[in-house]
């Protein structure tokens, strides 16, 4: 194997990057400040009486009312069915007749829940960490702060 980091080659009987704990630390290092807008979870607050449960709906919402739109939380229950067992489903926002759900890790659920509320006849739109970035970075640059959770009432 070849280390990504300073491309010594090294042997391994596992799926390692790196040749040593220093090339370890240094490749995880980059990864972090690579992904420094990524870290969302843990933060919950209330943003102008509207509930978020992160950093992440509390960008996405901080866009939304910024650009017009006319966001809420969704009141709306959505029911499941995974294995023959019934489920209730809560999405996150609600803009018109469009539900966002905003999510960090896709759970095994997450098709069934998004379908539910197709089949009840709304739009439904997937944010993940892929697709949140654009949002984070427009918070990031417009409030001139990466602890978004400040923010919160």
């Amino acid at each position: 194997m070849k280390c990504c980091i300073c491309g010594k080659e090294f042997k391994s009987k596992t799926r390692r990057k790196t040749c040593s704990k220093r090339c370890m630390k240094l490749l995880r290092a980059k990864t972090r400040a690579k992904n420094k807008y990524l870290k969302g979870r843990y933060y919950k607050g209330t943003y102008r009486g509207i509930k978020c449960d992160s950093r992440w709906e509390l960008a996405f919402l901080l866009f939304c009312l910024a650009h017009s739109k006319p966001i809420k939380r969704c009141e709306l229950i959505f029911y499941y069915t995974v294995s023959g067992k019934e489920h209730k489903y809560f999405p996150d926002f609600i803009i018109n007749r469009t539900v966002y759900e905003i999510k960090g890790i896709h759970r095994k659920n997450l098709r069934a829940k998004l379908e539910s509320v197709q089949k009840a006849g709304y739009e439904v739109v997937l944010i993940d960490k892929t697709k949140i970035q654009p949002y984070l970075e427009w918070c990031y640059n417009k409030f001139k702060t990466e602890h978004l959770e400040k923010l919160f009432d």
